[in-house]
């Protein structure tokens, strides 16, 4: 009872900065997205597909979460019967094998029951937000935990039989491997373009004081101005140095305001409300380039945004040319006002690294 209200009490008329107090309107209109998001959360060890829409991709992981849960369901069963059916006498009344094999079963079933109730509490408050938050990387761990937890499990209970046990230890390392090698092979183009992400965001705090976290007017601003500004003053950061655009950085700072726009350069601009997708038409750059940005500069600042084309998966393995740009502008770091849209485009034979379009978007 005193569970139950707390958590009424919770949602009730309580508008946090999340939002969660809007999850019980969604879940009224929107059940079977709680219902599917549960187990597409559970199996999302297995999303192998990450580069596809929301629908193919969270396909293999709900199947899997479908698997997982009844699974768990099915072991948890097999632990409990016993006690079910005849009390486990105290372990001083037990061998040393059974009574090892009552703990972990009760560590076991403690585990499982918190990855429920956290699985129960995202696939209830987070849909809101979009179905692909039961994939973000955020949480694979515990998805990854489950998995783990009932291969160790059937291990766990199947000590005595040593022909069982030996045949799981190798479908284990054989699923361990499936798992493993897929997750790089996806992953790693996301990880190197994070990095350049990451790299643009210091250029962008440095610059701007929006870039690494605070949103433009948020109070956190001011709080990671001053906690950098320490950071370089007392030696433990340094902006990065050897950044992509680092050639260019004071290029872009000096002299962009005064170049003129190129109106044989058109970018393309889609989206709104928490960013603009910005991006070139296929081709049009003369040459192969490097890794690329699209600058967004006002009278008073610049930013730049990584464009992402060299890290999808063909690209960034087979090593493809690269003739385009593309990047996502995140509107609220920006401050209000008119940002022109060009391009920095890094390459060893580029005579014009910086180019600016007569296109323009406006932040309110």
């Amino acid at each position: 009872m005193a569970g139950g209200g707390a958590i009424v009490y919770y949602f009730h008329d309580f508008p946090n900065t999340q939002g969660n107090d809007s999850s019980v309107s969604f879940f009224l209109e929107h059940p079977h997205l709680i219902f599917l998001g549960f187990f597409t959360f559970n199996g999302g060890l297995f999303d192998f597909l990450p580069e596809t829409s929301i629908l193919v991709r969270s396909i293999l992981p709900t199947l899997a979460g479908l698997i997982l849960i009844p699974a768990m369901l099915w072991l948890l069963w097999q632990m409990a019967e016993p006690i079910l059916r005849r009390p486990v006498r105290a372990s001083a009344n037990l061998d040393r094998a059974t009574a090892a094999l009552w703990k972990r079963r009760y560590f076991l079933t403690g585990c499982y029951a918190f990855l429920m109730v956290n699985a129960v509490v995202v696939a209830f408050l987070r849909p809101r937000f979009g179905y692909a938050v039961m994939l973000i990387s955020n949480y694979m761990i515990y998805p990854a935990l489950l998995v783990v937890l009932l291969y160790l499990n059937v291990l766990s209970e199947q000590y005595k039989n040593s022909r069982v046990l030996e045949t799981w230890v190798r479908a284990g390392l054989v699923v361990g491997f499936v798992v493993w090698g897929a997750w790089y092979v996806f992953r790693l183009p996301k990880i190197a373009f994070r990095k350049e992400q990451l790299l643009t965001s210091a250029f962008n705090q440095k610059y701007n004081e929006t870039g690494l976290g605070p949103s433009w007017g948020h109070p956190f601003v001011s709080l990671a101005r001053r906690s950098l500004d320490q950071a370089v003053q007392r030696g433990l950061y340094q902006y990065p140095t050897d950044a992509y655009y680092s050639a260019y950085e004071q290029i872009l700072l000096t002299k962009g305001r005064s170049m003129k726009p190129d109106t044989s350069l058109t970018l393309h601009r889609s989206g709104g409300g928490y960013s603009y997708l910005v991006e070139t038409d296929y081709g049009v750059l003369p040459k192969p380039v490097g890794q690329s940005a699209v600058v967004v500069q006002s009278d008073q600042r610049t930013y730049l945004f990584a464009s992402s084309v060299h890290f999808s998966p063909a690209n960034f393995y087979l090593n493809r040319p690269i003739q385009t740009v593309f990047a996502e502008v995140i509107i609220p770091m920006l401050p209000p006002g008119t940002y022109r849209l060009g391009i920095l485009t890094t390459s060893d034979e580029a005579t014009t690294p910086i180019r600016f379009s007569p296109q323009t978007i406006t932040i309110p």
